[in-house]
């Protein structure tokens, strides 16, 4: 293939300008690495997984990116894959950011489940929450059109809290764990505080 001399220099000038723009990226990387804060734990929890094919043993790998392994809060070296968890330090991020052998590398983030499901059974929002709902329907067809509402925190301690539930059936295991000695008897009509049929206990356990 031929090229004419003009053709010629653009096509060298191109290549010097890669190669002097890549190997400044290379310095201001190396720069950034080099000012960046090492103070253990400054960016806070960080979950890493290495590239199973990489060479390096995950023990080499931790030892070239200036981790005290000793500060890991779980190192995962197994079958499916490898890594580690813990806090770090800024610099020990922008290492991770130049090197090779890093599959992925995040921030640990805490999620709380806040939700509000619309068109809930009555019941659902009567029992979480301590009031009463407020003008609720009076009749069977205000009620199949009110639009009830379950509010989920996040937090399960809150769920029912200030919240009364009377229930007229065959008894219940007051000491059953599950109730968390939060059930108790009113009046028994033959005497016996105990559910002999069992099916209190299965009604209340629903509630």
């Amino acid at each position: 293939m031929k090229f004419t001399i003009p053709t010629t220099i653009l096509l060298l000038a191109s290549s010097v300008f890669a190669t002097l723009h890549a190997t400044n990226s290379s310095r201001d990387l190396s720069i950034s690495v080099d000012n960046a804060d090492d103070t253990p734990g400054s960016a806070g929890d960080w979950t890493v997984i290495v590239d199973n094919d990489d060479p390096r043993s995950l023990s080499e790998m931790i030892q070239e990116m200036g981790i005290d392994q000793t500060r890991l809060k779980y190192v995962y070296n197994n079958t499916a894959f490898k890594g580690f968890a813990g806090s770090l330090s800024t610099k020990h991020i922008s290492k991770m950011s130049i090197m090779s052998g890093i599959s992925t590398f995040e921030r640990d983030q805490k999620i709380k489940l806040s939700d509000v499901q619309t068109n809930a059974p009555w019941g659902l929002q009567r029992v979480s929450q301590g009031g009463a709902i407020p003008n609720p329907p009076q009749d069977s067809a205000g009620i199949a059109a009110f639009d009830f509402k379950y509010q989920f925190e996040g937090q399960t301690a809150g769920l029912g809290k200030n919240v009364d539930i009377y229930v007229i059936d065959t008894g219940v295991n007051v000491k059953h764990i599950d109730f968390d000695g939060r059930a108790s008897f009113l009046f028994a009509f033959d005497g016996v505080d105990a559910d002999e049929e069992g099916h209190g206990y299965d009604s209340l356990g629903v509630l």
